[in-house]
């Protein structure tokens, strides 16, 4: 694929070559709406730049070809977003009465959003509005599911946006650009972080389906771009927010480097088509894009997951001694800036965009344009030491091994990845990083299959196990009351027997990890082999009841001289001797006095 961006970078520089562009805007200038010719700027420059790029992406399974392919692609993007402002700011200086085309207002109050969507009727398909809960959140996961699963109705969108638009206002006015994540505390507790995702819903339903949906205790954090590239973002950011306005605990949410306008108004073929997807499902709808874009603005740059994990989406600064009280104070509440005028611009610029390299220092990068940086090793140790954290979590890049992570810079540095088979034809996994207790714990990957399979395997998964309670419920019928009780009692026994050799055979130790018996079962072994050695007749009475030694001794007479299937049943029975008499030696009880295990002896020397 060819890059254009050195001839872009070229034009930007003279003014004169700037100004031929202005020429459609001036002879309008006398009539017509700063809106209007805004949204002519956005569909001329969108149709411009779908032209460019038709051709340039090409069907490859190649990482290395795709690759390459992104970094043009994000190398095209910075170049003409450079181009473009500087178009913003002549068009500024030229006429100061109409403002930045580029500068979209975040208004301080919703009041025009409710308005706009009390005045929208509700559609057909799943609804999801005010109170939110959780069970309403996880009543949208399982239509989700759905194969005949429509797009989420537009006034259920405009009502959750405004919804968690209100939120992040009230939260940004406490914690600013950095939100604070607490760490779980309990030892059933989790906290899942989740790389890019990128429109791939099937990748967050296989997330939520194979640890749990999010709620109390079962946390999750998506470290951005969530938009862009696939089709479903849409339906990613509602569900998210659905359970995050449900209870705010479980869902935290970062802003991405594809969380802004201009990367959102590309086509799908160049690395975009955020906007293009919501003009498809909700069509003549610019408000609405305008709205998500707001939330955009609004989303957090980075969470602290106590003192063990800054979580950023792109990574550190090329300014020197940033601490995380300069993030919290980034001014996020716009578009990313391309023109890097002050240190506020930088630290919003990198936050979403800087890479990592293997080496110390700081260097300009050559893989997404020319002025977006790559930290070095040192970079990350000095970040770690001032600012008290364990390490640094980003996203921002497929890992180069095809994996869901990547592990940099002495173990300080992780990349996590969430989209499985990106795009459709990188093949790569996707990771999910699980954080415990006692701080992170481990990376689960995973593999997705495509929606609409996934959607078929929760149909087939369904009606399986549908059809298994029916089998049943038939089963439960046929056994009648008493026959119900009897395996309900037969079950309260296995359990307790299950948890009664459980404490026999395991224990915790002081840092409450599970720790298995073994020297108490060793010496055990050696006992029982001395006595069976010395007097085997005894040894096996005396794994049994007391009062039936007789019995016992005159029962292992008769199975000498019996048929096989009497052979067979006395290796039963001295396998259960052997294992009451392992558990006595081990509790220093008898578990053979209790009656359950009475009526199993008497059954099994029968």
């Amino acid at each position: 694929m060819g890059c254009p961006s050195s001839k872009r970078a070229d034009v930007v520089s003279k003014e004169s070559d700037v100004r031929v562009e202005l020429d459609f805007l001036e002879d309008e200038e006398s009539d017509g709406s700063p809106g209007d010719r805004r949204s002519e700027a956005s569909s001329r420059k969108a149709s411009s730049r779908k032209s460019r790029g038709s051709n340039s992406v090409g069907d490859t399974s190649s990482f290395d070809a795709w690759h390459r392919m992104e970094q043009a692609v994000e190398d095209e993007y910075l170049a003409e977003e450079q181009y473009d402002t500087a178009i913003d700011d002549l068009l500024a200086q030229r006429h100061p009465h109409r403002g930045s085309l580029k500068a979209l207002p975040i208004l301080e109050s919703t009041k025009m959003w409710q308005d706009m969507a009390v005045g929208i009727d509700y559609e057909d398909g799943f609804f999801i509005g005010e109170p939110f809960t959780l069970k309403k959140a996880n009543e949208l996961a399982r239509y989700l599911r759905r194969p005949d699963a429509n797009p989420i109705p537009r006034r259920c969108v405009y009502e959750v946006l405004i919804a968690a638009c209100e939120q992040l206002e009230a939260q940004a006015r406490t914690s600013g650009a950095v939100q604070i994540v607490p760490p779980p505390q309990k030892k059933s507790d989790k906290l899942f972080v989740c790389g890019d995702t990128h429109g791939q819903l099937q990748d967050v339903l296989w997330i939520f389906q194979e640890h749990g949906n999010p709620a109390p205790g079962n946390a999750y954090l998506f470290n951005g771009d969530i938009a862009d590239r696939g089709s479903n973002a849409t339906e990613i950011f509602i569900l998210l927010l659905a359970y995050k306005l449900a209870a705010p605990e479980v869902i935290f949410v970062n802003r991405g480097n594809h969380e802004q306008r201009d990367l959102n108004e590309r086509p799908f073929a160049n690395g975009g088509g955020f906007a293009w997807e919501v003009r498809s499902k909700y069509p003549h709808d610019e408000r609405l894009i305008d709205l998500f874009q707001r939330f955009f603005c609004l989303m957090p740059v980075a969470s602290l997951i106590g003192s063990w994990a800054l979580v950023i989406h792109g990574g550190l600064f090329r300014d020197p001694d940033v601490n995380i009280e300069d993030i919290k104070t980034i001014d996020s509440r716009r578009q990313p800036p391309t023109n890097l005028t002050s240190r506020d611009d930088r630290l919003l610029f990198d936050a979403l965009w800087a890479d990592p390299h293997n080496d110390d220092g700081v260097i300009m990068s050559n893989n997404r344009g020319g002025y977006s940086i790559q930290f070095g090793r040192d970079v990350t140790k000095s970040f770690c030491e001032r600012n008290k954290v364990q390490s640094v979590i980003r996203s921002h890049q497929l890992p180069k091994k095809m994996r869901g992570y990547e592990i940099q810079h002495d173990a300080m540095l992780l990349t996590i990845f969430s989209a499985s088979n990106y795009g459709g034809v990188c093949r790569n996994r996707g990771g999910v990083l699980i954080f415990d207790d006692k701080g992170p714990a481990e990376v689960k990957e995973f593999y997705a299959p495509p929606l609409d399979r996934f959607r078929d395997m929760c149909t087939e998964n369904l009606l399986d196990s549908s059809r298994t309670g029916l089998q049943h419920w038939y089963a439960a019928a046929k056994l009648g009351e008493i026959g119900r009780r009897q395996r309900q009692e037969t079950r309260s026994a296995i359990q307790s027997a299950n948890e009664s050799w459980f404490q026999l055979l395991y224990k915790f130790d002081a840092q409450g990890r599970l720790l298995q018996r073994t020297k108490e079962i060793e010496e055990a072994l050696k006992n029982y082999e001395a006595e069976q050695q010395l007097n085997p007749v005894n040894a096996k009475c005396s794994a049994m009841p007391e009062g039936d030694s007789c019995r016992s001794s005159s029962i292992s007479s008769r199975t000498q001289s019996s048929t096989l299937s009497n052979k067979k049943s006395q290796r039963i029975s001295e396998r259960i001797s052997v294992s009451k008499r392992l558990s006595d030696r081990i509790s220093g009880k008898r578990l053979s006095d209790r009656k359950s295990d009475r009526k199993s002896d008497r059954k099994s020397d029968r």
